[in-house]
């Protein structure tokens, strides 16, 4: 994923190109289809203008994977990918993708776009406000599919079967995510608004 973010301490108006290079690990995929979360771990690079003069390691990176959004089916892919600058100072870039159906939103959009900002460890719990975007691109997505490592599988065969269920997984919550709300029926009377009954005042 690439983009611009700001830095805590330049100016309102500066913003720094970032590269993201990550690879998905998904040590057990039954727990991993079992947590309500979705817990990945993420590995690979991360380089940000100013901060490193290259791409450094993700330390211990998180991935909460298209976890559902108060158990409905609107869904959001979190990311935590620490990492230390030049200096040896801890970094962390956080953000999240929105994936559900909204006006001039389609699953393309909502699964390659990550709202997010960067900020020390100390303070990730206040920065919650984004300061800037990054997108993969469809060579991205087939490097970060290609990436996946299915290490609790046993063999090229076993391997194969993890990455077919984790793109089962994967392409039924997102089409369940932007799929039309049914309007809820009355037991013997026509469709109810979903947005519930209005009352006019006369």
């Amino acid at each position: 994923m690439r983009g611009t973010l700001a830095v805590p301490g330049d100016s309102a108006r500066s913003h720094r190109r970032v590269d993201l290079r990550l690879a998905v690990q998904v040590p057990d995929l039954q727990t991993f289809l079992d947590d309500p979360v979705h817990a990945a771990l993420l590995g690979g690079t991360v380089e940000v203008e100013g901060l490193t003069s290259g791409p450094v390691t993700v330390d211990r990176g998180s991935l909460h994977l298209l976890a559902s959004i108060h158990g409905g089916r609107q869904r959001t892919m979190d990311y935590i990918v620490p990492f230390q600058d030049n200096a040896g100072s801890s970094w962390l870039l956080q953000g999240s993708k929105l994936v559900y159906r909204r006006r001039g939103i389609g699953p393309w959009r909502a699964t390659t776009r990550l709202r997010a900002s960067l900020t020390s460890p100390a303070d990730r719990y206040d920065a919650t406000v984004p300061t800037g975007t990054l997108t993969i691109s469809v060579l991205g997505v087939a490097r970060l599919l290609l990436s996946l490592r299915p290490t609790g599988a046993a063999g090229t065969g076993a391997a194969v079967t993890t990455l077919l269920r984790f793109a089962r997984f994967f392409t039924a919550r997102v089409l369940l995510a932007f799929s039309p709300v049914a309007p809820t029926r009355r037991q013997d009377g026509p469709p109810l608004d979903p947005q519930g009954p209005t009352a006019t005042s006369g």
